[in-house]
């Protein structure tokens, strides 16, 4: 009986052992068994945040692979020489701690545990949003279709495979409204899904990376909008411009000047509205461009 609880005790260490480590940012990621590298960058783990899961060292087609996270399952991309997973977590996710699981068709190659946290965003008040007359919001409501259908019909299998990770959209960045701050008025409040960069009308505007336009039309409240279709369920879209270079249907190169900047649609100012998003949410686009070109590959 000693001897049997002795082995017990052994096999129980030897998979908290193989579940703990590979967690990211304490120890070096292990292979697991003929499966490549994985490690999870919990950095922005945050509500609002993402997490990011990186595979080295393998050279199969992505699509065997999947990551599942609090019910749901997100696909793997391959650029730089590894593959990656983008989970966004919406401002509304539960702070605990949740599993990250990797499947390679039904078999389970990786796991591990990452701490969500709380985040507080910065806020400010606005005062009173003035209602719209009903013709303006006929409008609005037409817009809004056309830019879910644009989202919508994103390509599987990213563009920027070749062309490597994400860049900036301008030259110069200085931020004047960030990501996930709360604009407070006095009927409603929401999260500002992007970020708002300085800039006087214009400067040109970059392609965040390859891809191909889907949308580039003038919009109430968005002015001139700009929405760049990476592949692999991410997007970059670009408001209030001044002037469109590109047209919709146009295939893209990272760093081609695809815009410039303006004041267009509801806005106080010149400025360039700048957004990522991916799987259906919008995420940090600064913070995603640092940690996308920090997932170097493994020699």
């Amino acid at each position: 009986m000693k001897r049997f609880f002795a082995a017990m005790v052994m096999l129980v260490l030897f998979f908290c052992e193989t579940a703990c480590s590979f967690s990211a940012n304490t120890e070096k990621p292990k292979k697991n068994g003929p499966y490549p590298v994985f490690a999870v960058d919990s950095v922005a783990a945050f509500q609002g945040g993402f997490i990011a899961v990186r595979a080295d060292g393998f050279s199969d087609n992505s699509a065997i692979l999947r990551c599942a996270f609090a019910g749901k399952d997100y696909g793997f991309f391959r650029v730089s020489g590894c593959f990656v997973c983008i989970v966004p977590l919406p401002f509304k996710t539960k702070k605990g701690v949740f599993p990250v699981i990797v499947f390679s068709d039904n078999t389970i190659v990786f796991s591990d545990n990452v701490v969500v946290a709380a985040k507080k965003f910065p806020s400010y008040k606005l005062g009173k949003f003035k209602p719209l007359p009903k013709k303006i919001l006929t409008v609005i409501e037409k817009e809004k279709v056309a830019v879910k259908r644009a989202f919508s019909g994103g390509a599987k299998k990213s563009y920027f495979e070749n062309s490597g990770w994400f860049a900036l959209s301008l030259s110069e960045i200085e931020e004047t409204s960030s990501y996930g701050t709360k604009r407070i008025f006095s009927n409603f409040a929401y999260h500002h899904a992007g970020v708002d960069l300085k800039a006087s009308v214009g400067t040109d505007v970059f392609a965040a990376n390859d891809g191909r336009v889907v949308y580039a039309k003038e919009n109430y409240m968005e002015g001139k909008l700009l929405i760049i279709d990476h592949g692999a369920g991410i997007f970059s879209v670009y408001m209030h411009l001044s002037k469109f270079l590109v047209k919709k249907g146009d295939f893209v190169r990272k760093g081609q000047p695809v815009a410039m900047t303006g004041k267009s649609g509801r806005t106080r100012g010149p400025h360039l509205h700048f957004g990522i998003k991916i799987n259906g949410i919008y995420i940090d686009p600064l913070l995603f461009i640092k940690i996308a070109n920090d997932l170097k590959p493994r020699p």
